[in-house]
């Protein structure tokens, strides 16, 4: 096992770093034991970005504004929203995830990272394979608001369950739960320019409203 007061130098060393790109769309694959294997897709341009499934859910499609923290999941048969609040007053403190990177490195969908053990307590509870955004292709804003996907996961419990440096600049494209069974696995990427419609909710929609607690931190 690696030892090291730096991830992100440990991560880092994982290869050259490629050209960067503003709008991308990624494809991950996401399923478990008792769970119908289920594709999405996380559209990014700048702070924002959009998920989309190909499995039926309450909302057609889910907007995050990772920089007023705010999302939104759009309904477009109802013609209606729900927006959420993500800040930290509005959800217990953040856990950071413990992460042990190992020797070993891992390929996935032809993208080398580093393998990482993430501690819960005292156990190995989850796996994860690590790289910097820069390794897919994402400027640093793109891989920041990716990032903070996977931190609002943990804070609303959620169903992301990948991983994060505290610097927004590794993320894990390959994640199970020991536990659960759980896993995600990033299966593709794509740098292209997103229409701004895409972000948008017609004026026209209803604003559903939601109950939020505030916590003190």
């Amino acid at each position: 096992m690696l030892k090291s007061k730096d991830l992100t130098a440990l991560v880092l060393s994982l290869g050259l770093i490629g050209s960067a790109h503003g709008d991308s769309m990624l494809t991950f694959e996401m399923g478990g034991p008792k769970q119908e294997k289920e594709t999405r897709t996380v559209s990014i341009t700048g702070r924002w970005l959009r998920i989309d499934s190909d499995q039926p859910s309450a909302s057609d499609y889910t907007l995050m504004d990772t920089g007023r923290m705010l999302m939104f999941e759009v309904n477009d048969k109802e013609k209606s929203y729900k927006q959420t609040h993500m800040g930290r007053y509005y959800w217990p403190k953040d856990v950071k995830p413990k992460l042990k990177p190992m020797r070993e490195k891992g390929v996935v969908a032809g993208k080398r990272c580093r393998k990482i053990h993430e501690v819960v307590g005292a156990k190995h509870a989850l796996n994860h394979c690590m790289l910097p955004g820069t390794d897919l292709g994402l400027d640093e804003r793109s891989t920041k608001t990716l990032s903070r996907l996977y931190q609002v996961s943990r804070r609303m419990q959620l169903d992301w369950i990948g991983a994060m440096t505290p610097d927004e600049r590794q993320i894990s494209i390959s994640s199970q739960d020991l536990e659960s069974g759980a896993s995600l696995k990033f299966t593709s990427i794509v740098h292209k320019g997103i229409p701004d419609n895409q972000f948008k909710i017609p004026d026209t929609y209803q604003r559903i409203k939601v109950e939020q607690k505030k916590y003190k931190h």
